[in-house]
């Protein structure tokens, strides 16, 4: 805003001809448009016309600039250029086609069909990649089934059959271990080493359909089948009465393969149990 030698006084007070107050050069000017004519910094229109009214009145000649410029929005047939679909854009008249190269779909412009001479340039920049990183690739190299002698396709020890059968054969063996392993002792026999509390209010563990008493006791192996069976710990040692402890069924099944106590000390346990027994 220039300053009219009115509001002049010195060169670091200047008044205001609407209010008399005195401001300096600097806050005069700002005084001025935010008081007295209302004018918002920023907002680039007259205080004077409320703001939603400006709005509308911009948008209208947005609108009224585009179409006079540009014409109206109107649909167009076009062809995509990858599959050859006709598909439905809208354009302004004045402005289509607007693009060059028109795609139905973001999977049809980013499809790309890759020939040989595309394939063995991303090959050696693969390789090349490789050498700079210090890996060494592995050039036409077989892989055969370490049981029946096939070749295999991948980096794999076994191939999908006798994968299979040794799956099987696992099964088998850890399910004969588990049944060796089961507790075939009477917890009567031993009245002073469990706590028999915990089946007088909870009572014994029944599924569903057997009794439903699914927060029940139940006997659970300290050291679990599962850590026996992977270390060859001979199954008398699992069912023993030292590694037996009563349980709620969920806190047992929440357990799952977990060990609450190690080798050593159980080993420690059956020698005291077996000693005073």
């Amino acid at each position: 805003m220039k300053l009219e030698k009115e509001w002049y006084i010195s060169e670091n007070d200047y008044v205001c001809p609407y209010c008399q107050k005195h401001f300096p050069k600097k806050g005069i000017c700002t005084h001025i448009q935010r008081v007295h004519l209302g004018i918002k910094f920023g907002s680039g229109y007259n205080g004077h016309y409320n703001e939603k009214n400006f709005k509308e009145k911009i948008s209208e000649s947005g609108k009224k600039y585009y179409v006079e410029k540009f014409g109206k929005i109107k649909e167009f047939k076009v062809v995509c250029f990858k599959c050859q679909k006709t598909f439905i854009v809208n354009e302004r008249e004045f402005r289509f086609p607007e693009k060059k190269k028109y795609f139905c779909s973001r999977q049809c412009a980013n499809s790309r069909e890759k020939n040989e001479e595309t394939k063995r340039k991303i090959s050696e920049g693969v390789i090349k990649s490789l050498t700079l990183q210090g890996k060494q690739r592995i050039k036409n190299t077989e892989y055969f089934c370490s049981v029946c002698g096939c070749k295999l396709d991948t980096k794999r020890k076994y191939c999908k059959n006798c994968y299979r059968r040794k799956r099987r054969e696992h099964l088998t063996k850890f399910k004969e271990y588990q049944r060796e392993c089961q507790f075939d002792f009477k917890l009567s026999d031993y009245p002073d080493k469990f706590d028999f509390s915990l089946i007088k209010e909870y009572g014994w563990y029944k599924a569903k359909n057997h009794g439903n008493n699914l927060n029940g006791i139940s006997r659970d192996h300290m050291l679990s089948i599962t850590h026996g069976f992977k270390n060859n710990i001979d199954p008398q040692i699992i069912k023993h009465q030292a590694n037996c402890q009563l349980l709620r069924h969920n806190d047992n099944s929440s357990k799952h393969i977990r060990c609450s106590i190690s080798i050593e000390n159980l080993l420690q346990k059956i020698k005291e149990w077996d000693q005073n027994e």
